[in-house]
C-alpha cells in the first residue's frame, strides 16, 4: 500500500514499510481503519466520509482543515 512517510513515519518502522510486504499491508490497513473512524469521529458521512477518509489516510488528521477540490461532488 502507499504510506506517507512524511505523515506516519512516526507510527511504523519504516525500513518494514519498504521491505516487509505483510508489514505494509497491515500497517495501510491499520491506517485506513484508523482514517475512517477518525472521519466518522468529526461527523463526515456519505460521499463526504470517503473523501475524509482518503484524505486522513494520505495527509493525517490536518488534511481535514484542507479544503477539497469541489469537482466531481
Amino acid at each position: 500500500m502507499q504510506i506517507n512517510k512524511k505523515t506516519w513515519k512516526k507510527k511504523y518502522e519504516w525500513k518494514n514499510i519498504e521491505g516487509d510486504v505483510l508489514y505494509n499491508a497491515r500497517a495501510g490497513g491499520d491506517i485506513l481503519a484508523w482514517s475512517y473512524n477518525y472521519a466518522r469521529k468529526k461527523g463526515y458521512s456519505e460521499k463526504d466520509l470517503l473523501r475524509a477518509t482518503y484524505a486522513v489516510y494520505n495527509g493525517g488528521p490536518k488534511a481535514l482543515k484542507r479544503p477539497w477540490n469541489e469537482i466531481g461532488r
